[in-house]
């Protein structure tokens, strides 16, 4: 009897290592997609505006051999750092400001699944994203994973230049019960090379001087008197469709909490006192730091008309130089 049990061992440990080799082998190449192409938004869309679909450069194939005697779950997950923007809508910040990107995939080609675990336009919501097939039997199977990506709009105004980063997203693979989570090629990774067309506009000329005239002190009168207008204009060439804006940049006035009087420079022969400066456009003072709509240019030659005049401070204004110095910001979208 004591013979028979160590042969029956023996028998057992022999056949346990053959159903241990048995299982499947997968391997993955392709992958670290990149994302090219150009595009634009218009200053009429309106936030959220999705651009075109532009598909990744290169492939991803998954090829597993189940040289097993039953079915196996193959699952293929994708990952991502990036944070969702938007409260779990997909949209995923870029290096751009002002465009989003939603990253979508799909697993086409299936071979050798007991089940067709195609899937088609499938958004990566999350930071984690997968799909899962089964291998038949004894089987070499096979699929391949595409991708494409969309840019959205995120502010009221986009401007020109390159979308350089994208969110880099990784992929693994898995079979059920017999290999585990095993890093793959990335999917996307990180890396574009977007053009975003911006409309813009061309200042025509340089710096301008505005002569306000000369004013005696006893002109002015009391707290907020301002004097005549002097009119300036600033020439631009413009994009159709783009945006005009205009910020004013300049140092606020001490005497004033007014924030659209400007201060006055100090002059070689003392500055004047009780006086500042203020920019109009159309018969409205422009605030200082604060972005101002102008207008849509319907393409071509454009002129902006400003005017600049004094504002009185305080009760006695004494005389001097008052001039200043002030920048306005133009921005187009």
């Amino acid at each position: 009897m004591k013979y028979i049990f160590i042969i029956a061992i023996f028998m057992l440990h022999l056949l346990f290592p053959g159903a241990v080799m048995a299982g499947v082998d997968c391997k993955v190449t392709g992958g670290n997609w990149a994302v090219t192409g150009t595009l634009s938004f218009l200053p009429d869309d309106p936030v959220g505006t999705e651009s075109d679909p532009i598909s990744m450069t290169g492939a991803y194939h998954l090829e597993c051999d189940n040289t097993d005697v039953t079915s196996h779950d193959v699952s293929i997950s994708y990952r991502t750092g990036a944070p969702v923007a938007n409260n779990g809508s997909g949209i995923y910040a870029t290096d751009f400001i002002g465009v989003g990107i939603k990253m979508f995939f799909s697993v086409q080609n299936t071979v050798g699944f007991d089940r067709n675990c195609a899937t088609t336009d499938f958004p990566l919501t999350f930071s984690f994203a997968g799909t899962m097939c089964v291998l038949s039997p004894e089987t070499k199977g096979s699929l391949d994973v595409t991708g494409y990506v969309k840019f959205v709009k995120l502010t009221a105004s986009v401007g020109g230049g390159v979308i350089s980063k994208i969110p880099k997203f990784t992929s693994s693979y898995m079979v059920a019960n017999v290999t585990p989570d095993t890093p793959g090629p990335d999917l996307w990774s990180g890396e574009s090379n977007v053009m975003v067309d911006g409309i813009a506009c061309k200042v025509n000329g340089g710096n301008i001087a505005v002569p306000i005239g000369n004013f005696k002190n006893t002109d002015f009168q009391q707290p907020g008197f301002t004097t005549g207008e002097a009119a300036f204009d600033v020439g631009l060439t413009c994009d159709p469709g783009a945006n005009i804006n205009v910020t004013l940049r300049g140092k606020q006035s001490p005497d004033t909490t007014d924030p659209s009087v400007l201060a006055l420079s100090e002059g070689d022969g003392g500055a004047a006192q009780g006086v500042g400066v203020q920019i109009l456009y159309e018969d409205k003072p422009l605030t200082i730091d604060e972005r101002v709509p102008l207008r849509q240019s319907a393409g071509g030659d454009e002129v902006l008309s400003f005017s600049a005049r004094y504002y009185q401070t305080k009760e006695q204004v004494t005389a001097g130089t008052a001039n200043t110095v002030a920048t306005l910001d133009l921005t187009y979208q």
